[in-house]
């Protein structure tokens, strides 16, 4: 798994982190970290299923709300009461929380594109 540092990507062999590679702009950086978010969705939704879809669907938008909200309540600690507001923990909670935002954005579109076929019919 890549990871970003002061603009550099460095793989991370075990705890080591190696081969550090070029330095890219900041599009790419986004570009990189969306992946990485869109990799550790796939593996979650094949281990758990579409929870979060089935959530979303049964009670609505406060389901999403409930998580975010959640996820922002533990960024809020690690950085408020840790020495190393830097470390793994930190960017999992962050990683969490924009996957989230995303999958909201998702179930939001599905809702919006449910209820455009309905009133077609």
């Amino acid at each position: 798994m890549n990871m970003i540092y002061d603009n550099m990507i460095y793989d991370r062999v075990g705890d080591d982190l190696v081969d550090v590679h070029y330095k890219p702009d900041k599009a790419e950086l986004f570009r990189a970290i969306a992946e990485e978010m869109h990799n550790m969705y796939c593996e979650k939704n094949t281990a758990y299923g579409d929870s979060f879809g089935a959530s979303y669907e049964k009670y609505g938008a406060m389901s999403a709300l409930t998580r975010i909200s959640d996820k922002f309540n533990r960024y809020e600690n690690i950085v408020l009461n840790s020495a190393d507001a830097n470390d793994e923990p930190l960017r999992d909670t962050l990683m969490d929380m924009a996957s989230y935002c995303v999958m909201t954005l998702i179930e939001m579109d599905r809702e919006a594109c449910r209820n455009e076929n309905a009133s077609n019919d």
